[in-house]
């Protein structure tokens, strides 16, 4: 005998039998009983039907607590046999019940259609040729010995047609049967071949891959997906919401294509966005790649672009603006000049000067090198750097250096950041000293777990940005005093870029302006060209 487990649709289906077996017998059992005084059934030999119907009704009862709870299918000849027992009991059956229940041998076709169902084609037209057989003999004793009509014959004849007929019918609809479920496993074993080679694909494919619901969780995330939003790798069986920036830029977003600055690693992410429709719900595919070094190199030829340019007009630029300065001195040195007229000089002295800082501002950024990357303390060059700030300068700053976590080694050009935090320390202690009088700043080293590298917090006591300038604040002449150049944050931009460091502006926790430089991971690689 074989485990169900082997063939669950064989096993199920002869449950199913097995429970129409010893329901039909206890059917027949109780009806005799019910109506003893004038049985409905058995009324020819009604010593014949109760004990076949008896033995035919704990038989059936304990085969089938016998195959429900062993879970296990006979061989062909032990199923074999069982309908044939069928077989010959409800003959036996109908035999007893004589004339006035005709329709009993027509409870053989179940059995019958189980067989050709269970069994080879030749064992199944073997048992509706038994089952033929046995209804014929049953006419022959009863025509020959009981004295019974000689139509008997002719309805034993229609019998054995309507056997046969539901043997070679159940044959072909369980051919029919086996080649669909077989189609079917076919094609469930290509989709299941196909899904796994698909996931393989998107699992390494160097483009991160996630697919969002309507409410942010995530359903389905690459490996490379993981790694660029520093997601960790989830598996099956928890989803959880997307990155709360990212969130928010789908939801502010809607374009097909945008850039995603990344807030933990500093990673420009170039995400594309297809809407995906899946039944009421409608999920979002994500296509992610990292552009930073891409950034990087187009900022190279961008930075050596302007370099040419900026040495093609400096003279140009310079002379005249030199000789318009020179005059306006010239003029200055006059004593017939009155109040209005040395105001009208001062004027063109001063956006002299202002013009020749933008020019040397371009011109120290065009003919800046590519970084030279070295690892060094942040802590400690920090701590060199304001000795060094306040040795250059007449009017030294006060300096508070907080540290949070105990690694700080970066792998940053020195000088270009030197370069980046002197712009900012300026522009922080000057809105310092302008809100309260004291030139005073906060260097915040923190170095948490979750970051690819240490991050830096200069932050001042002046007022901030306001909302409708930030995301201005970074681009090239944009400048909201009067004498500035708007080329300082702009410098420290494209040298934070150069070095793979985010550069971004905020407010922390006590309303306070603060310059975040998020670092990269001190082993990652420089674009250098």
């Amino acid at each position: 005998m074989l485990p169900a487990s082997e063939n669950r649709q064989n096993w199920a289906l002869l449950i199913i039998y097995s429970g129409y077996r010893a329901l039909l017998a206890m059917i027949l059992t109780t009806l005799y009983l019910l109506t003893a005084d004038d049985p409905v059934i058995g009324k020819h030999q009604p010593l014949i039907f109760l004990g076949v119907t008896g033995f035919y009704a704990i038989y059936a009862i304990a085969l089938l607590l016998y195959q429900l709870f062993s879970s296990r299918i006979g061989g062909p000849t032990q199923v074999f046999t069982s309908l044939l027992i069928d077989i010959l009991t409800l003959s036996l059956i109908h035999y007893s019940s004589a004339s006035e229940a005709n329709g009993i041998a027509l409870l053989v076709l179940p059995a019958i259609a189980a067989g050709n169902m269970l069994l080879t084609p030749r064992l199944g037209v073997l048992l509706a040729a038994m089952a033929s057989i046995a209804v014929i003999a049953n006419s022959i004793y009863r025509v020959s010995y009981e004295g019974q009509a000689s139509s008997e014959f002719f309805d034993a004849g229609l019998m054995g047609m309507a056997f046969f007929t539901t043997s070679i019918v159940v044959q072909y609809l369980t051919r029919r049967i086996i080649a669909t479920q077989q189609l079917v496993q076919d094609r469930e074993a290509d989709v299941q071949q196909l899904l796994h080679i698909s996931e393989r694909i998107v699992q390494n494919m160097r483009t991160g891959i996630l697919v969002l619901d309507a409410e942010g969780v995530i359903r389905l995330i690459n490996q490379s997906a993981a790694e660029l939003l520093e997601v960790r790798f989830i598996g099956q069986n928890m989803p959880r919401l997307a990155p709360r920036s990212l969130l928010e830029l789908l939801r502010r977003e809607r374009r097909q294509n945008t850039q995603f600055r990344h807030e933990e690693s500093g990673r420009l992410l170039q995400i594309s966005r297809t809407e995906l429709k899946a039944g009421d719900g409608e999920n979002t595919l994500l296509f992610i790649e990292d552009v930073s070094q891409l950034a990087q190199q187009a900022q190279q030829l961008k930075l050596a672009s302007l370099g040419q340019f900026t040495a093609s007009i400096a003279h140009e630029i310079r002379n005249p603006l030199g000789a318009i300065s020179h005059a306006a001195q010239l003029l200055a040195e006059s004593e017939t000049l009155d109040s209005t007229e040395r105001r009208l000089i001062s004027i063109v002295t001063q956006q002299s000067a202002r013009v020749n800082s933008i020019i040397e501002n371009i011109l120290q950024l065009s003919r800046r090198e590519n970084p030279r990357p070295e690892s060094f303390d942040l802590y400690d060059w920090a701590q060199i750097f304001c000795d060094d700030y306040n040795s250059a300068t007449p009017d030294p700053a006060e300096f508070i250096i907080d540290t949070l976590g105990g690694r700080f080694t970066v792998n940053v050009d020195d000088h270009q950041l030197h370069q980046i935090l002197t712009i900012i320390v300026d522009n922080g202690l000057r809105h310092s000293a302008d809100a309260t009088g004291e030139r005073k700043l906060l260097l915040q080293l923190i170095d948490e777990p979750n970051l690819p590298g240490p991050v830096l917090n200069v932050i001042d006591d002046g007022p901030g940005i306001s909302p409708e300038h930030r995301d201005r604040i970074f681009e090239p002449f944009f400048t909201t005093e009067s004498g500035g150049t708007g080329l300082g944050l702009y410098i420290c931009k494209e040298l934070c870029d150069a070095n793979q460091i985010h550069l971004t502006w905020l407010r922390t926790d006590d309303d306070k302006s603060c310059f975040r430089l998020s670092f990269s991971h001190p082993q990652k690689r420089h674009v250098i060209d």
